[in-house]
């Protein structure tokens, strides 16, 4: 007979919730910086991009740091896996817009 899985008390979890926390971070400061390119711009068609990547990257944000507090709380267990690759393909889709959106507001012109 197998035990059971335990949870793993050691610090890996609390590493990987600090790592999903400081990825939120670094999106709202993204968010911040597109937001002042935004407002740089005007009220022009190029202010689309940089406000469609704002609204992309505070759904990353608040999608790290939801997946952050579920690993620091213990509730994402081995069991979990929906949840799991739920948070993980909405992040995945987040990053890949938001690289997307960059890339539109690099190739614009002034």
């Amino acid at each position: 007979m197998t035990a059971a899985p335990d949870i793993d008390p050691g610090l890996q979890p609390e590493r990987t919730a600090l790592s999903w926390r400081r990825t939120a971070l670094a999106a709202l400061v993204v968010a911040a910086l597109m937001l002042r390119q935004a407002a740089s711009v005007g009220t022009d068609v190029a202010a689309l991009a940089p406000l469609v990547g704002v609204g992309i990257l505070l759904v990353l944000a608040l999608a790290c740091y939801r997946r952050g507090n579920s690993l620091s709380q213990g509730r994402i267990g081995p069991s979990n896996t929906l949840a799991r690759r739920r948070v993980m393909a909405a992040t995945s889709i987040a990053v890949a817009l938001g690289a997307l959106s960059a890339a539109l507001i690099t190739l614009m012109p002034t």
